[in-house]
């Protein structure tokens, strides 16, 4: 999924939490092209449903109506797979440590210490 459908979703739920003082934030994304309009629609669409610049708010159960056909639309063209998710959400595992005291990993049968230990890399 691009990165401006995630930005969508976000200034989404922005809008309905009616998070004011993110506004300029949704601006800027909006004006760097950074938000999907498929699914909360435009900037002044998100003006709206943010009540910036609004007089009257009689319309916006038809805008909302419409962002809930664009979100419908959206999740049939764009259906959740679970497992890509999971396949990129892997743990990374760090190499077992080499410690002062152990034998050098380079096979040189000294111990790290006096072997890579003070030179801080292996050859």
């Amino acid at each position: 999924m691009r990165k401006s459908y995630i930005n969508g979703f976000l200034v989404s739920a922005l809008s309905d939490l009616g998070a004011l003082e993110s506004f300029e934030v949704v601006r800027e994304a909006y004006e760097q092209n950074h938000v999907a309009l498929n699914i909360l629609g435009d900037l002044r669409d998100a003006e709206y449903y943010f009540k910036i610049g609004a007089k009257d708010y009689e319309g916006i159960d038809t805008f909302r109506e419409a962002r809930r056909n664009r979100l419908h639309t959206l999740s049939e063209s764009h259906p959740f797979e679970p497992t890509q998710i999971i396949e990129k959400s892997r743990p990374i595992v760090a190499a077992p440590k080499v410690g002062r005291n152990d034998l050098c990993p380079c096979g040189s049968g000294k111990k790290y210490k006096k072997c890579h230990g003070s030179a801080g890399t292996l050859h």
